[in-house]
C-alpha cells in the first residue's frame, strides 16, 4: 500500500490511456463515479501527459471483490486513443455518436494491493537460479519525476549492458544453477524505468540482487550510474527490513549471503566505473566500464571471456544481445515485446 497525497494506507491504481499519435495537446477532463471510498488524484505527479499517452491515478483503500469504478474521459477534439490499460490488462471503452471525444469504461478494483503495473514496460525472462527483468525506457512516456533532468540515454543503455553481462557471469562460474539446484534462491537482475511516478527509481541504477527463498533478508544492490554509464557507488538495502541498508564505495565488497550463513557471491565497483563478481570457489570476473561503441567486456580474472552488446529499441520492440567470443563467434539473443507492455511476444538465439 502506498501513502499518497496525505492520505494514510490508500492504494494508488493507475490508469494509461495510450494515444493513437504522439504528440502534447493538453490534459483531458476525468470523471469518476463509484459507490465506494475512491477518488481521482490531481497533483501534477500522478495526473499528467506525455507525447505516447495520458496517466491518471485512483487512490482508494483495499477493497474486496468487485468494486467496479464508472469514468468518463473528455479528450481534447484533435486526440483519439487507441487503448486503455489497466494493471495490464486491455479495458474496453466506448463513445458517444455526437462526441466522439468522450470516452466510457469501467475498472474493478476489487482484491488490488501493492504498487500499480498499469505503466509497466518491462521483458522478463528466467532460468534456473536467474531472472533478469529489462525495464524498456522511451522519451516519449515520461513521467514527471525524470522530466527536469537530462534523458538519461547513457544510463538507460549501460545498466542494460551490465545486467546482462552480470547474467553470462552467473553462468558461466555456475553460482546461479547452484544456488536453483540447492533451493537456495536465486539471482534477481533488474534495470531501471523513467515511466512510473509511484516508483521513482531516481537516480539511474541497475540491481544485481541475491534472492532468498524467503524474501526477508535478502541483499539487494541498487548500483548507481553517472552521465557516462559508470558505476559509482551501491547502495545495498536488505529486503523486508526497512530502513537497514549498507553503502559500499569503490573496491568494497558487498556480500551475498544464503539464509544458512554461507557466501553466494560477492561484488564490487572497481576503479575504473566497471564491476568485479567474485564467488566462493576463488573465481573473480570483471565487466569493464560500458562504452557505447563497444559495449562491456567480461572478463575471468584477466583472461577476456567475451564482449556484450545490446540495443533495446523500444519504438518497435525489440531488444537484441550480442555476444562475441575470443575466437569472434558471435550469438545474438533476440527477445521481441509488446511495445504497451513489454511481455515477450518471441525470443530466439542465432550464431552469426
Amino acid at each position: 500500500m502506498t501513502q499518497a497525497s496525505g492520505q494514510a494506507s490508500e492504494c494508488l491504481k493507475a490508469i494509461r490511456l495510450i494515444k493513437r499519435t504522439r504528440g502534447i495537446f493538453g490534459l483531458p477532463k476525468v470523471t469518476i463515479e463509484a459507490d465506494f471510498p475512491c477518488r481521482l488524484t490531481r497533483e501534477d505527479e500522478y495526473f499528467y501527459e506525455t507525447e505516447a499517452d495520458y496517466v491518471f491515478f485512483l487512490a482508494h483503500p483495499v477493497l474486496k471483490d468487485a468494486l467496479v469504478v464508472r469514468i468518463i474521459v473528455d479528450l481534447p477534439s484533435d486526440v483519439a486513443i487507441s487503448d486503455i490499460r489497466s494493471e495490464l490488462c486491455s479495458v474496453p471503452f466506448s463513445t458517444e455518436e455526437a462526441h466522439e471525444e468522450r470516452l466510457f469504461f469501467e475498472v474493478d478494483l476489487g482484491g488490488f494491493v501493492g504498487k500499480t503495473r498499469s505503466l509497466n514496460v518491462h521483458s522478463t525472462i528466467s532460468e534456473p537460479g536467474i531472472t533478469l527483468r529489462i525495464e524498456h525506457n522511451n522519451r516519449t512516456r515520461v513521467a514527471p519525476h525524470y522530466r527536469n533532468v537530462p534523458w538519461p540515454e547513457t544510463e538507460i543503455a549501460a545498466s542494460i549492458h551490465y545486467a546482462f553481462a552480470a547474467r553470462e557471469i552467473l553462468r558461466h562460474s555456475g553460482a546461479s544453477a547452484e544456488l536453483s539446484r540447492e533451493r537456495r534462491g536465486h539471482f534477481l537482475i533488474l534495470v531501471f524505468e523513467t515511466s512510473n511516478p509511484d516508483h521513482p527509481d531516481f537516480p539511474p541504477h541497475w540491481h544485481l540482487i541475491h534472492r532468498l527463498p524467503e524474501f526477508v533478508g535478502s541483499i539487494a544492490p541498487h548500483i548507481y550510474l553517472d552521465a557516462e554509464g559508470a558505476n559509482t557507488f551501491n547502495h545495498a538495502f536488505v529486503d523486508g527490513r526497512p530502513g537497514k541498508g549498507t553503502e559500499y564505495r569503490l573496491g568494497e565488497w558487498c556480500r551475498f549471503v544464503t539464509a544458512a550463513g554461507d557466501e553466494a557471491a560477492a561484488i564490487a565497483i572497481t576503479a575504473d566505473g566497471g564491476y568485479s563478481l567474485a564467488f566462493p570457489n576463488g573465481q573473480q570476473y570483471r565487466v569493464s566500464p560500458y562504452q557505447a561503441s563497444q559495449g562491456v567486456g567480461v572478463f575471468l580474472h584477466d583472461t577476456r571471456l567475451l564482449q556484450v552488446k545490446c540495443h533495446d529499441d523500444t519504438d518497435v520492440g525489440m531488444l537484441t544481445v550480442d555476444l562475441v567470443s575470443n575466437d569472434q563467434m558471435q550469438l545474438r539473443e533476440t527477445i521481441c515485446f509488446d511495445t504497451a507492455t513489454g511481455m515477450v511476444t518471441a525470443r530466439t538465439m542465432q550464431n552469426r
